[in-house]
């Protein structure tokens, strides 16, 4: 099991020095705006597969060119520093592109890339395969998605008292008596 770092937020450098050290890593990536319940399941089945949990926080300018004006919410350090703060969490590092881009995986080298239902294609499967060097898998998640920061934006925006809840089999398991 590898210890919590006191300080996860770090370069893409810092996989090139420490790659051979970290074991079995699995990366994932997305905005991480509005952090719910979704989210943490989603890094705690990732992190399940590996020793090593490394996350990807999109950029502010990637994440305002696919969601919009208005988004996201919280700032790229803010998000990093949330996302570091769940316990199950390695490291994590900002970038501009997506974690699946050759550079980042010619860095990391991880062991796994895993990606939620909803995020992932055929065509992204295809694309990472092609990476030089890549030698790990890519495993999507058959978990069905619990809720959306989109959605919780456009809650608060309207106001209109509904809240986007669905129970899972993790809430379930998480607060047993």
């Amino acid at each position: 099991m590898v210890k919590k770092n006191l300080f996860p937020l770090v370069s893409l450098n810092f996989f090139t020095k420490n790659r051979d050290n970290l074991k079995k890593i699995v990366l994932v990536g997305g905005a991480f705006d509005i952090v719910h319940i979704g989210h943490v399941n989603h890094l705690k089945k990732a992190k399940s597969m590996g020793d090593t949990l490394v996350v990807h926080i999109t950029s502010d300018k990637r994440v305002r060119e696919k969601k919009g004006p208005g988004r996201p919410i919280f700032s790229v350090r803010q998000r990093a520093l949330l996302v570091s703060s769940i316990r199950f969490v390695d490291y994590v590092f900002i970038y501009n592109g997506r974690h699946y881009d050759p550079q980042v995986i010619k860095k990391i080298r991880p062991d796994i890339i895993f990606f939620n239902r909803e995020a992932y294609s055929g065509e992204i499967g295809e694309e990472v395969k092609k990476i030089e060097g890549f030698n790990g898998r890519v495993v999507v998640s058959r978990e069905k998605k619990m809720n959306s920061t989109t959605k919780i934006v456009e809650t608060i925006k309207n106001g209109n008292g509904e809240t986007p809840h669905l129970e899972t089999n993790h809430d379930k398991e998480n607060f047993k008596n």
